[in-house]
């Protein structure tokens, strides 16, 4: 079919070709006509004659190409014919192997199914087989069993006839033991509650020891239990010690670093003379605080480790005026402040204490003046060992 659709159109190209060099021809001719003169007659008529002439070379040109190309459509025609012989041929063939394909496949299937149900029946059988094989395996033990003690009960028979006889003759020899026993009886009677009597002197022997056994175990737990008591104080003790140790310790290494111990508390007295909040920020630093005087026990030893000075201390109402505080926060129970006092003079807000008397010991100051005291710093840090020496105590 491509060929044939080739060649056509190689001789429409062909066709094409040769009518345009007529045309060219005739445009030439046309004008080496138009250069003649009118009057030339026998020119005329034979330009004519050769114009018609390629004309009809022209038209035998278009009937060849006409006659190809109805060729060609025959062939394609003959070659589409064919080809729907065979495309039908091919259908017909597909079809015929769909319909194979289904019947083996159902066959297949069918043959799926037997083979499922013979193994079925094969395994079924094979079972049924083991059962009979293990009830057949079981009765011949079964069998045996009963041999076995048939012939034990042949045996135990013929035991108990040889046993019988031997026992009639001991029958015989037991009535004459039996005399002899009876006598043998009475005597055994007599040292019987001969036994008898020493026996009841034995028992109550027995139950008199065992009283004072029960008396030596009492015994015994009460000095077990004193023991462990004994034991578990001086575990206690040894805590106890441990604790002061440590507590010692540490004593000694924050009075080397100028802290006075005193009531389970470590205090710093300054020896540079600062501001209220400078000196707190200094006793910040060293990891405690200015000091809190709630007691007159902490009023007393602050008063007389000062001796005549004046310190700092953490007492404060800068947060609201006249509201005194700590600088841990809680409010002042103990008030110790010396006669006129706070006055809030020149807006004192910060508190100093330490004086020649020690019952007018606290003092209202401002931390802003020309002249700062000292300050005392308070390291609460220890409280535990306080709880241990009560416990020691107690």
């Amino acid at each position: 079919m491509e060929t044939g659709q080739n060649v056509y159109v190689n001789s429409g190209h062909t066709t094409e070709n040769k009518l345009d060099n007529q045309n060219s021809k005739l445009f030439s001719s046309s004008n080496v006509y138009e250069g003649m003169s009118v009057d030339e007659d026998d020119r005329g008529t034979h330009s004519t004659r050769r114009y018609l002439g390629r004309i009809t070379v022209w038209s035998r040109c278009h009937r060849l190409t006409a006659v190809c190309v109805l060729l060609l459509c025959v062939l394609l025609l003959t070659a589409v014919t064919v080809l729907s012989i065979k495309y039908y041929n091919l259908i017909l063939e597909r079809d015929q192997l769909k319909t194979g394909y289904n019947n083996l496949t159902l066959e297949r299937d069918q043959l799926k199914t037997g083979y499922n149900n013979l193994t079925l029946e094969r395994d079924q059988l094979k079972t049924g087989y083991n059962n009979l094989t293990l009830e057949r395996d079981q009765l011949k033990t079964g069998y045996n069993n009963l041999t076995l003690e048939r012939d034990q009960l042949k045996t135990g028979y013929n035991n108990l006839t040889l046993e019988r006889d031997q026992l009639q003759t001991s029958y015989s020899n037991m009535t004459l033991k039996k005399d002899q026993l009876e006598t043998s009886y009475n005597n055994l009677t007599l040292e019987r509650d001969q036994l008898q009597s020493t026996n009841y002197d034995l028992n109550r022997k027995k139950d008199q020891q065992e009283a004072k056994l029960k008396e030596l175990i009492k015994d015994m737990i009460t000095l077990q239990t004193s023991y462990n008591n004994t034991l578990k104080k001086s575990n206690q003790l040894q805590m106890e010690k441990d604790t002061i140790e440590k507590m010692l310790a540490a004593i000694r290494s924050h009075t080397k670093l100028g802290w006075k111990y005193f009531n389970s508390r470590f205090y710093y007295i300054s020896a540079e003379k600062k501001t209220w909040s400078e000196s707190r920020q200094d006793c910040r630093k060293r990891g405690a605080d200015l000091a809190i005087i709630n007691t007159s026990e902490k009023r007393d030893f602050i008063v007389t480790q000062l001796s005549n000075n004046e310190a700092w201390i953490g007492l404060n109402d800068i947060d609201r005026e006249g509201v005194w505080k700590w600088v841990d926060g809680s409010p002042l129970t103990t008030r110790l402040w010396c006669q006129g006092e706070p006055n809030n003079a020149g807006d004192e807000d910060c508190v100093e204490t330490g004086s020649p008397k020690p019952h007018e010991d606290l003092t209202g100051s401002q931390g802003y003046e020309l002249f700062n005291p000292v300050f005392i710093c308070e390291f609460v840090h220890f409280s535990f060992f306080s709880h241990s020496l009560q416990s020691l105590q107690s």
